[in-house]
């Protein structure tokens, strides 16, 4: 059975929780070793899902599943926005 939930959801769930820093410090570890094991057998691709973008759903299904290349940096891309824009 696949399911697709969202990160955020995942997040607002764990907080919903009474954790004390000492457990959220273990799943977070415990999160981290996992995702160092899966990098080292699967590509470092970023895929962005519908429910990832907090947009129209419409506009959303364009960009399902699209991959960001390696090297892409959102801080380098908004600051090539804004000198384009204000220039």
């Amino acid at each position: 059975m696949e399911v697709m939930v969202s990160l955020n959801n995942v997040l607002d769930f764990i907080n919903s929780m009474s954790l004390s820093a000492n457990n959220k410090r273990w799943l977070a570890s415990k999160l981290i070793e996992e995702a160092k094991e899966q990098e080292s057998t699967s590509p470092n691709d970023i895929v962005i899902t519908r429910d990832d973008l907090r947009i129209d759903p419409e506009v959303s299904m364009l960009f399902n599943d699209f991959q960001l290349s390696e090297d892409y940096s959102v801080k380098e891309d908004y600051a090539d926005y804004l000198s384009k824009k204000y220039k």
